[in-house]
């Protein structure tokens, strides 16, 4: 009994650590075959963390795609599974970050935008009592403030938040 627990620890284990390097690096990934070593990482992982993560890499790999039938593919699975996993946890600041950032730089044509307002408020909103690292808290408020086209007010409203940490 004690060596299947210990195994089921290990596997935890190192399925944590597999999502905690992709929730560092998906947004560095510059290639397909970045995104899909990272897809083969979680992709067998059952947490909802796990899948907004997931969504994020086939978004990401949506961007290097050569071929515009395997981009569009990659595009919506990504943005189906991000709203899937955000309808079943619109509480989670996190969730709603990830998709504030995909859908601020996703091209306008695709028409998957509709939350972006919605969400960026919602996080600035529930920002501090979100229970996240406050390390984690930083690298999210550095990525938002590298947003094209934030207003002079979403601009104010991070820099307090980044005040505060």
């Amino acid at each position: 009994m004690k060596i299947l627990f210990s195994f089921f620890l290990l596997v935890n284990v190192l399925s944590s650590s597999d999502l905690e390097e992709v929730k560092a690096n998906y947004l560095a990934i510059r290639s397909v075959e970045e995104a899909n070593n990272y897809i083969r990482k979680i992709e067998n992982l059952e947490s909802d963390d796990s899948k907004v993560y997931l969504a994020a890499l086939y978004l990401m790999k949506s961007r290097f795609a050569k071929f515009p039938i395997s981009k569009y593919s990659n595009f919506k699975k990504g943005s189906k599974l991000l709203d899937k996993t955000i309808n079943k946890n619109q509480q989670k600041v996190e969730y709603r970050y990830v998709r504030f950032l995909f859908q601020s730089e996703i091209p306008k044509f695709l028409g998957y935008h509709e939350n972006k307002e919605e969400d960026f408020t919602w996080v600035i909103e529930n920002f501090e009592d979100c229970k996240l690292s406050s390390t984690y808290k930083k690298v999210m408020l550095t990525n938002l403030l590298k947003v094209q086209g934030l207003t002079e007010k979403q601009h104010i409203e991070l820099n307090k938040l980044n005040n505060l940490l």
